[in-house]
């Protein structure tokens, strides 16, 4: 994919690419950077999310705001690349003055959080830091799902994307229970989004969401076995964990001591 005139193609809706990269290929300087890549879970349509929830409160009629959701795709694509200074791009934010900033991006890549298909039990993602932000495109999905079902029994019309699909995580036992870790507040990633989600879960008792912050500059305990033995009810089929190296050894020292064998674990 050349710029300027940017185009994503061969993005669908649903989970199947989430926690995949993208490589973006400088063609005169050879510099390449990978990024996590988002679409639905941008600051863009943040509002929208939020209109469709009033939505669901007030047992209102929703107007989908976009015709087909491959326009979001090509017009609302967002990088994230971890830096000192931030981590999130979109497009239009990528300086393209000259004949060597044209550039690529190939993608998707990688594994992946290899939600296709449907996991068909419990799964736990304890994530330390900015990777939570691949479970963004997954509980974005996982809202606008909920409302879509919860609609087409009352009738009406509670569809973000006229023209979406809702085929992934389809199986009747499937949840989320996510755990995300940051210093403070202002660090948080994808909070609002995960909220939501745990809202329309208690609400509308469908028990697939559960949404677990802590934050050190308040004194929330450290993740440990007991921790997690209070919060995660169940036998998980997966467990996903990510952070820094020493942040995720101990992770793993952490369930494989609450007796999860390591076939469990989904960390790479």
């Amino acid at each position: 994919m050349d710029s300027p005139g940017v185009k994503v193609r061969n993005i669908f809706p649903g989970v199947i690419h989430a926690g995949k990269y993208f490589t973006l290929h400088y063609l005169k300087t050879g510099v390449k950077r990978n990024y996590g890549c988002f679409f639905t879970a941008t600051e863009k349509l943040l509002p929208e999310y939020l209109k469709l929830i009033e939505a669901v409160k007030e047992k209102k009629d929703f107007i989908p705001p976009f015709d087909d959701i491959y326009n979001v795709y090509r017009d609302g694509i967002e990088l994230f690349m971890k830096t000192k200074n931030g981590f999130s791009k979109t497009m239009d934010e990528i300086p393209l003055n000259s004949e060597s900033d044209k550039f690529k991006l190939i993608g998707p890549m990688g594994c992946g959080l290899r939600l296709v298909p449907s996991p068909k039990g419990l799964i736990v993602a304890a994530i330390c830091g900015t990777s939570i932000a691949m479970w963004l495109e997954v509980v974005a999905y996982m809202i606008r799902k909920a409302v879509y079902n919860l609609g087409k029994s009352m009738g009406k019309n509670y569809m973000l994307f006229k023209n979406e699909t809702f085929d992934d995580l389809s199986e009747p036992n499937f949840k989320l229970i996510l755990f995300s870790s940051f210093n403070n507040e202002g660090e948080t990633i994808g909070k609002a989004v995960f909220e939501v989600m745990a809202f329309l879960s208690k609400e509308l008792n469908l028990n697939q969401f559960e949404y677990h912050l802590r934050l050190t500059e308040k004194g929330d305990p450290y993740y440990s076995a007991e921790y997690f033995k209070e919060r995660i009810k169940g036998d998980p089929e997966r467990i996903y964990f990510w952070g820094p190296y020493k942040v995720a050894e101990t992770l793993k020292a952490i369930f494989l001591s609450m007796g999860y064998p390591s076939t469990k674990f989904y960390n790479s």
